[in-house]
């Protein structure tokens, strides 16, 4: 009993040993990966799209509007 006992606990750490190994493989092989896309890929441009300055003008227009129908209500 106890030899059998020995002989698992020593099978569980060969496979723990193991899979500690592929893991370190596996996540170096991830970040390289990553790291190549991250460079090769397009860069983010910073300013606005064109689409965000023509809504905010929208916007503005629209408040505007409801300001002069409020304005119309009131009097």
């Amino acid at each position: 009993m106890t030899k059998a006992g020995i002989m698992e606990e020593m099978i569980s750490d060969a496979f723990n040993i193991g899979n500690e190994e592929l893991e370190e493989e596996a996540e170096l092989e991830v970040n390289k990966i990553m790291d190549e896309i991250l460079t090769s890929g397009p860069s983010v441009s910073t300013t606005n799209p064109l689409g965000t300055e023509q809504v905010e003008v929208e916007e503005k227009e629209d408040d505007s509007e409801l300001l002069s129908r409020l304005n119309a209500l009131k009097s």
